[in-house]
């Protein structure tokens, strides 16, 4: 199963196949033209085109239905594909973090003030797409599962703001 995004189309998901490693998961070795189904995945996560790949594994249960897994690794990728379609580059973060590494070696004090900078308006940005989820109908849970942290972590970190549109 292939994604597309409406908005990009240099960016494609899809699921991939983990199997269980000593430390967790790990992709299958080589790349397989056979469905994850067929590889009795212990896990999947979602990956793109670009290099992108979900942060969680998703542990396979017979419980779970192929579509549930799918739908829920695409509700994982779409943000990706949505914030690469309004980059000039997907490399934009990385390029950054680049910087803040040479500078970090170079130049400390100009890396600390940098990275000042940007927690400060990553922080105020990450506040304003909370409160526009929430005013949008998203669940703490959503929120949550975007930064990575339960929904008692986001509303703590976030609260119950008014939409800042």
């Amino acid at each position: 199963m292939a994604w597309t995004s409406e908005k990009t189309a240099l960016h494609v998901g899809s699921v991939e196949p983990l199997m269980r490693a000593n430390d967790g998961f790990a992709p299958f070795p080589g790349r397989t033209a056979l469905p994850w189904t067929a590889l009795s995945a212990a896990a999947v996560r979602a990956v793109c085109s670009c290099g992108w790949n979900s942060d969680t594994p998703v542990e396979v249960s017979p419980s779970q239905t192929v579509e549930a897994i799918e739908n829920r690794l695409r509700q994982e990728w779409t943000p990706h594909a949505n914030i690469a379609a309004l980059l000039p580059s997907h490399r934009v973060l990385a390029d950054l973090t680049d910087i803040l590494e040479e500078l970090t070696a170079t130049d400390p004090r100009a890396a600390l003030a940098l990275a000042a900078r940007v927690e400060r308006r990553a922080r105020a940005a990450a506040s304003k797409a909370a409160s526009n989820a929430r005013a949008a109908g998203d669940s703490w849970a959503a929120v949550g599962a975007a930064f990575g942290i339960t929904k008692q972590s986001a509303h703590s970190r976030f609260g119950d703001r008014p939409s800042l549109r």
